[in-house]
């Protein structure tokens, strides 16, 4: 019946009232009123616009009001404590792992600034991740070079080509002159990049080259008089040698090996000193009584040679091995004795300089040229050689006694004037 009603009859209905004329008249009120009911609609809609922002407001509120690093579960809805909680577990752990990361690189700068050798690391890319101070000091660079690509660094092709191999997976290295230096280069092949390490080997560098000249010139200076002593004793044994030159060439053979004990000895005792090996045990010393000793042991020597020694002053007591300041100061006037004139002497001074001790050992020998006074700590380096082959000189005083006095933390200081004298200055 409903369905006929609204398929049937109402359509019929109201086609009917149309037809007849009767729509207008009842839309004309309707008409009327439109501004009324188009202004209702407007402040209707105005209303609920401001309703609605209001009841969403007073929803979103508690979530904007959430502190995510001080969450606390009362502040909000009791439906968002257990995400409340969970947010806050998660925050602490960020926390600590953030706090032990700067940790951890505090640590690793720490480290890193205190190291002699330079340290660079790269990324995947050639980036730089980190550099420290040595590193910095080598390529002569400062500022910041975090994450900037290696050639901002340096644009020595050898050194990027091995940071290339370094970071595709090969570990290389190779050694480079700059200067004066000496560096090794070490390119590590990394999971995410690379590591460069520099090394400063310039000491090692000299110590090497200088083992190799020490080893050749103790062959040269053992070879001399050991060819001297079988040649003389081959000689005589020959029954070559007249029988008034034997005792002349016996001498040669005994002063030849003389030479040659003195020259072992000093090679020892510089082998000894290059190992730290040979400071022995310190105590106090007094360097007063380290003079007279040494003046006694080269009594004689001094007066056949014409040669007055003296002392003068006093110096405070030192700590130090009694037996190496001996050796020094022995060195120091034989020295003083074999390079003097007949006539000449030797004085060793002694004071004290702002609490350390002072010995000056002067002579009026024949002195030293000014060129080769910058030499005369060198192994092996004599001025007049053969005024040192006459005399004994094996060329390894003066570098003992710099040796000896390196040890003691002390300085030696040689001042000369050719025809004059010199002066060999140490402060202990």
């Amino acid at each position: 019946m409903k369905r006929l009603i609204f398929t049937r009859i109402l359509p019929l209905t109201i086609a009917g009232v149309a037809a007849a004329g009767f729509l207008p008249e009842l839309l004309s009120p309707l008409v009327g009123r439109l501004p009324i009911i188009f202004a209702l609609m407007c402040i209707f809609a105005v209303l609920a616009f401001f309703i609605a922002r209001g009841i969403s407001n007073s929803i979103a509120k508690p979530l904007n009001d959430i502190d995510l690093l001080d969450l606390v579960p009362f502040k909000i809805w009791d439906e968002l404590h257990p995400f409340s909680r969970r947010i806050a577990s998660l925050i602490a752990q960020r926390d600590e792992q953030l706090h032990k990361i700067r940790q951890n690189e505090a640590k690793f700068e720490n480290i890193t600034s205190q190291m002699n050798e330079g340290l660079i690391l790269l990324d995947e890319k050639r980036r730089i991740v980190s550099i420290n101070k040595s590193a910095r000091s080598h390529f002569r660079v400062s500022g910041e070079f975090f994450n900037r690509n290696l050639i901002s660094l340096t644009r020595d092709q050898q050194f990027l080509a091995h940071a290339k191999t370094a970071v595709s997976g090969e570990s290389s290295e190779f050694a480079t002159t700059i200067g004066a230096r000496t560096y090794q280069m070490l390119f590590s092949a990394a999971e995410s990049g690379a590591i460069i390490l520099i090394l400063d080997i310039s000491e090692k560098t000299a110590a090497e080259q200088m083992r190799r000249e020490f080893s050749a010139n103790v062959s040269h200076e053992l070879k001399t008089p050991l060819t001297t002593i079988v040649g003389y004793a081959e000689i005589i044994r020959s029954n070559i040698a007249k029988p008034g030159d034997i005792p002349i060439f016996a001498q040669k053979i005994m002063d030849e090996s003389n030479r040659l004990l003195v020259l072992i000895n000093d090679i020892i005792l510089l082998s000894k000193l290059d190992e730290r090996a040979g400071s022995g045990e310190k105590s106090p010393c007094d360097i007063l009584s380290i003079t007279a000793r040494v003046f006694e042991s080269l009594a004689l020597k001094a007066a056949e040679s014409d040669v007055g020694l003296a002392q003068s002053g006093n110096c405070p007591t030192v700590t130090a091995n009694p037996d190496m300041l001996h050796d020094m100061l022995l060195n120091i006037v034989d020295n003083g004795i074999k390079y003097n004139k007949r006539g000449g002497s030797v004085l060793v001074e002694l004071s004290e300089t702002d609490g350390r001790a002072r010995i000056a050992v002067s002579d009026t020998g024949i002195g030293i040229p000014k060129e080769s006074i910058a030499r005369v700590f060198e192994r092996f380096y004599t001025v007049d050689k053969s005024r040192s082959k006459r005399t004994g000189g094996t060329g390894l005083g003066l570098s003992i006694v710099k040796h000896i006095t390196h040890h003691h933390g002390g300085t030696v200081e040689l001042r000369s004037k050719l025809g004059e004298g010199t002066t060999v200055e140490i402060t202990l």
